[in-house]
């Protein structure tokens, strides 16, 4: 028999990939907005013809390191939150839960050093170094965890989960691309 909190569980985590979604879209979007008068400057410049550049390459290398350090640091910082509100919670909850409520806390600490005045490289780079000292502890213990975990035959993870990874990962590899 089936409970209501059995019922709201599927709906639940649709809005909060739903909301993860929407928050990460909006880090985008004050990160590196783009007005409607780029577009129109975009579409007047002539696209040179497609050469591989050591350059570019490195740069889109480092953006993603940079995308993929952000995430480990909403992860951690996130999972701290859900193990706090959820002690029960572990496994791949508390990295997608981590994740939405780690990127909504950096979009938030970002959104807080602006209205300061503060918003300046060295203040977010601090910012980060900080909090990934924060994070680091709760990574090597998700880490340590995963690790201990009694062995089966393959680890399966559930279809919601791998959309919602497949997902996030195309977003992320558009937005590193434009």
């Amino acid at each position: 028999m089936k409970t209501n909190a059995h019922r709201l569980k599927w709906p639940l985590i649709t809005l909060f990939i739903i909301w993860t979604f929407f928050v990460s879209g909006m880090v985008y979007v004050t990160q590196k907005p783009i007005a409607p008068a780029d577009i129109a400057a975009l579409a007047q410049v002539d696209t040179p013809p497609f050469a591989f550049s050591i350059t570019a390459l490195t740069r889109t290398g480092l953006d993603a390191l940079v995308g993929l350090w952000l995430w480990a640091l909403a992860i951690g910082l996130g999972g701290r939150v859900v193990r706090r509100l959820l002690p029960a919670a572990d496994g791949p909850e508390t990295v997608i839960f981590g994740a939405g409520l780690g990127i909504g806390g950096l979009g938030l600490a970002a959104l807080a050093l602006g209205l300061a005045g503060w918003l300046s490289t060295a203040a977010l780079t601090g910012l980060a170094i900080a909090l990934s000292a924060i994070a680091a502890p709760n990574r090597l213990k998700m880490w340590h965890r995963w690790q201990s975990r009694p062995r089966r035959r393959a680890a399966r993870f559930p279809l919601p989960l791998k959309v919602y990874l497949a997902l996030a990962g195309g977003m992320a590899l558009s937005i590193a691309l434009l």
